[in-house]
């Protein structure tokens, strides 16, 4: 079985919030992705595309944000620069116990708006994929 989850947001929206309250950052967003983002011209798409990517895939998994932190999902890349997502902690634990075999996103953003699709593969009978990573 398939599913998948999708978030919008507006990035003025992440901007200004993140500009308000500085250590939010740190809660949404891990060391790596920060780094990322902030090697751009303007973070604050990356950053919104990232924020729906947590959101896209807590949905897939049904179980909104509860019992995750964000930063428990990372938004990585390959060397080809396709994006994957990286679970630790409890989402990690989560995915497990659900069954999630294969997991896939995709991020877009424009000058107003990021969006991101979770795909998540709950089939037993296949392996993990490479882009797909259980941490702890």
């Amino acid at each position: 079985m398939v599913k998948t989850g999708v978030d919008i947001i507006e990035i003025d929206r992440m901007r200004v919030a993140l500009l308000r309250t500085p250590s939010l950052e740190l809660r949404l967003f891990t060391r790596a992705e920060l780094d990322y983002c902030y090697l751009r011209r303007n973070p604050y798409g990356p950053l919104a595309a990232r924020f729906c990517a947590k959101e896209a895939t807590m949905k897939a998994l049904g179980k909104g944000m509860a019992g995750s932190r964000f930063k428990e999902i990372e938004v990585g890349r390959l060397e080809s620069g396709q994006p994957v997502l990286w679970l630790s902690g409890s989402a990690s634990a989560l995915a497990k116990t659900l069954g999630v075999r294969n997991m896939s996103v995709s991020l877009s953003h424009s000058h107003s708006h990021a969006i991101a699709v979770a795909t998540l593969d709950f089939s037993d009978d296949q392996e993990p994929d490479s882009g797909s990573r259980w941490r702890g």
